[in-house]
């Protein structure tokens, strides 16, 4: 991706076919701002896929972590000790729902 841009809104609605053909075409990605402060990217398509599949990469890594860490400050506990335990508290659950 080639160096970055940076437009106002009112740039943006004024020439907004020639900076879409920029971003389409050439992979120039465009800053939007507002007030001078930087408020949202125009980026090509490809860049947002990528972007979306390394968010939902990251997003499975965590929840990897998540259930190893489980798993490792839970293994103390037997599977008759785990399966005790859910039985209890669906009878709690069960008593104050009234069902």
């Amino acid at each position: 991706m080639t160096v970055k841009k940076i437009v106002t809104i009112g740039e943006l609605m004024r020439g907004i076919g020639p900076i879409f053909e920029e971003v389409a075409d050439g992979n120039t990605p465009y800053i939007l701002t507002r007030d001078s402060q930087p408020k949202a990217a125009l980026i090509p398509y490809a860049e947002y896929e990528r972007l979306q599949r390394l968010q939902s990469n990251e997003l499975w890594r965590e929840v990897d972590e998540l259930l190893e860490r489980m798993a490792q400050r839970n293994s103390h506990f037997s599977e008759d000790e785990v399966a005790a335990d859910i039985e209890d508290a669906i009878r709690e659950v069960r008593a104050e729902s009234g069902i």
